[in-house]
């Protein structure tokens, strides 16, 4: 009895520290990436993502421990119980039928500790391997799941189109896995296709230079740019991945951009959409023209009228809402977020759940282009910036830090609000 005792006590800490060095690897992975980016410049060390990883763990090993706690007292129990059965039928003078039933018993009692012992294990050891979106370097050493489910029609008429949202929410995990699925990661086997010398500073009116002094050169961050276009010229966002070691995710609809995009292979995530109006998926249709091109129907009357004038072509493209696209990559704390989508730049930010995702920095362009694309549409301009200083008034967290270029604000481009 005591040897089996000791021996099912030392088996379940042998496992139990199997089981955590696959958490502490688990936990210790950065949040995009392994070590090995470091070769290239690349690593990520949020805090925020800490946090994250660590509470998973603490709930992981608790409720790892209760398990086990459980399955060593019932295995101690029967095992008591056993020996007792075996010696009082076998000290006895039983008769047959009274010996066959108390046999039942015990087989019954010995089947169920050993069905509990080993799914209980089967439970815990395939705790690892749901994980889809991967942090090892060598993708087909990294645990993937063991088995894939198609999508229901339904499924893909929520992702799609937002058909059935009072069926499905936004953080619906088929919907998240759909998103999860279309977002690339940069290779690291090759660097970076960067055309332009210039490092410093890339973005068209200073946006960059004035969000590092609001967060005084932080390192280390996340940040979002909607509206990337080939991820370098006038990009608000590669200033902070060059000098101050962030990444994050890049978000352009246009197709041709988005293999612009590609091609640079900038550190950082890459998805093909663009953010939605509405607090569910949808797929809308954009016109192309360059850094103008937009969504068609969320443009001003003027500015529609401009890219109508140059006669090009519009596609279908997913559109999914802001607190989706983080959740499908687990990120609850964005440093920076720049938004530039030609139009439903307030829409976009109604949508978002600020008790879900924690953004410090927020600039948002604001000014509305003339019938002729080379000036500017005075009323409507003046009165997005008066909308989008409202509506960041009224959220409690977000002061108004200035408004690029400084000066007047009709001629203004950005406007950038940060957290409280």
């Amino acid at each position: 009895m005591r040897l089996h005792k000791f021996r099912f006590f030392g088996c379940l800490m042998l496992r139990f520290c199997h089981q955590y060095d696959l958490l502490k690897q688990w936990v210790a992975a950065p949040n995009l990436f392994d070590d090995a980016c470091s070769s290239v410049e690349f690593s990520v060390c949020r805090l925020s993502a800490y946090h994250r990883r660590f509470t998973y763990l603490l709930t992981y090993l608790l409720t790892y421990l209760l398990t086990y706690l459980l399955t060593y007292v019932l295995t101690y129990l029967f095992t008591y119980l056993l020996t007792y059965l075996l010696t009082y039928f076998l000290a006895s003078g039983m008769r047959r039928m009274e010996r066959v039933v108390w046999m039942a018993l015990v087989v019954v009692l010995t089947v169920s500790v050993v069905l509990l012992s080993v799914f209980s294990g089967r439970f815990f050891d395939g705790g690892l391997c749901v994980v889809t979106l991967t942090t090892s370097r060598n993708d087909e050493n990294a645990p993937v799941s063991s088995r894939r489910r198609y999508r229901t029609s339904d499924e893909m008429l929520y992702a799609l189109y937002g058909v059935g949202d009072r069926q499905f929410t936004p953080y619906d995990q088929p919907l998240l896995d759909y998103v999860r699925a279309l977002v690339s990661r940069p290779a690291l086997d090759r660097p970076r296709q960067l055309s332009g010398t210039n490092t410093t500073d890339t973005s068209q009116v200073g946006q960059s230079a004035f969000v590092d002094r609001l967060l005084s050169g932080r390192r280390d961050g996340f940040f979002v740019e909607c509206g990337a276009v080939d991820g370098e010229v006038k990009s608000n966002s590669l200033f902070f991945e060059l000098k101050r070691n962030w990444t994050g995710l890049l978000i352009e609809a246009n197709p041709d951009c988005h293999r612009a995009l590609l091609d640079k292979n900038r550190r950082a995530y890459v998805l093909r959409a663009c953010l939605a109006p509405d607090r569910r998926p949808s797929t809308a249709r954009m016109q192309f023209a360059g850094r103008r091109g937009g969504i068609v129907d969320q443009m001003s009357p003027s500015h529609r009228a401009f890219i109508s004038a140059l006669n090009r072509p519009d596609v279908p493209v997913n559109c999914f809402p802001l607190n989706t696209i983080m959740a499908a990559l687990n990120v609850v704390h964005v440093d920076y977020l720049s938004l530039d989508v030609e139009g439903p730049e307030l829409e976009i930010l109604r949508t978002d759940d600020w008790t879900r995702l924690r953004v410090d920095v927020v600039s948002v362009e604001y000014r509305v282009i003339s019938r002729s694309g080379t000036d500017v549409e005075r009323p409507a301009t003046l009165r997005k910036l008066r909308d989008l200083r409202r509506f960041f008034r009224d959220t409690g967290i977000y002061r108004e830090a200035g408004v690029l270029p400084s000066g007047n604000d009709t001629f203004g481009i950005d406007v950038v609000f940060s957290r409280i």
